[in-house]
């Protein structure tokens, strides 16, 4: 897989619409990840992992950036090339309080 992400001088992640079935695939492979650690440790200790542990917060996190890339892309025309921050911009605090507000099928966040 070639690299998705372009790294601005501002520190800044963007991608644009041609890596949207590789954004894709990675949320399918972290959500299977998430749903086998789960499995196991309920057979290990006879509960869900807490979502307070720092595994499940990372996972959670990265799993909310990458639902998030999405939506901003498919937002987008079909043959748009424009870029849009990318999983490690919408990962941060001030992107995620942002949408909490908006419906993650793609709702506007204004």
């Amino acid at each position: 897989m070639g690299e998705r992400l372009v790294q601005f001088s501002s520190g800044n992640f963007a991608t644009d619409r041609t890596f949207l079935p590789d954004i894709q695939r990675q949320l399918a492979e972290t959500q299977s990840l998430v749903a086998t650690r789960q499995a196991r440790h309920t057979e290990r200790y006879g509960e869900p992992m807490s979502g307070t542990n720092v595994w499940m917060e990372q996972r959670n996190a990265e799993i909310r950036s990458m639902q998030l890339e999405i939506v901003a892309l498919e937002a987008q025309p079909a043959d748009s090339t424009a870029a849009v921050p990318g999983a490690g911009v919408l990962g941060r605090t001030g992107y995620q309080d942002a949408a909490s507000t908006s419906d993650i099928k793609g709702a506007s966040r204004s």
